[in-house]
């Protein structure tokens, strides 16, 4: 993953987060290029990798919570998850302009 720290260093097993959050961000990477360089993309640009960067910690932890912490992480992982939403459909706009 470009750009993202940490992503290849860790090595946890990995959860259905993991590979939910790894599709998004690879969705999201193959859009960057044609999302342009105005000011709009470059702070959805900052956004995107600080989502990243949240969702991938977030991973991680999930990957050594006990079972009553994983649950408490649940609505964290799925607001990590709807973050990268967000951050894919606006570079699919962009990319498809």
């Amino acid at each position: 993953m470009d750009g993202v720290p940490g992503k290849d260093a860790d090595s946890r097993p990995e959860t259905g987060f993991d590979d939910s959050i790894n599709l998004l961000i690879a969705d999201v990477e193959a859009c960057l290029p044609a999302a342009g360089d105005d000011r709009e993309a470059q702070l959805q640009r900052e956004v995107f990798r600080e989502r990243c960067n949240q969702a991938l910690a977030l991973a991680k932890r999930l990957g050594r919570a006990a079972e009553q912490e994983r649950m408490l992480l649940d609505g964290d992982a799925y607001r990590a998850r709807h973050a990268l939403m967000l951050s894919r459909d606006f570079f699919w706009r962009r990319a498809r302009r």
